[in-house]
């Protein structure tokens, strides 16, 4: 549901979101408070090459950027797909 200022009303800084921790951040990321989302390196958990997160392939980059694994970042011609002229 939305909040008078047009926000879910978990994540709004300005209701106290129950989303938002003391330190007016997403409790899920904040480092202060140990966010779930956090790996023991301080890290995202699903980007974290140290842990093996679920967004690294075996080629040790994100599985969007990486050319060898076909990510989503690469065109059909094997380039970047924002930078690809013939796109």
């Amino acid at each position: 549901s939305l909040c008078e200022h047009n926000r879910r009303r978990s994540r709004c800084r300005d209701c106290g979101g129950s989303s938002i921790c003391e330190h007016n951040r997403r409790r899920s990321t904040c480092r202060d408070c140990g966010g779930s989302s956090l790996c023991v390196h301080g890290r995202q958990r699903n980007v974290c090459k140290d842990c093996g997160g679920s967004s690294i392939c075996m080629h040790r980059l994100q599985k969007s950027r990486c050319r060898a694994c076909g990510g989503s970042s690469f065109c059909q011609h094997g380039r970047r797909r924002n930078t690809c002229r013939e796109c």
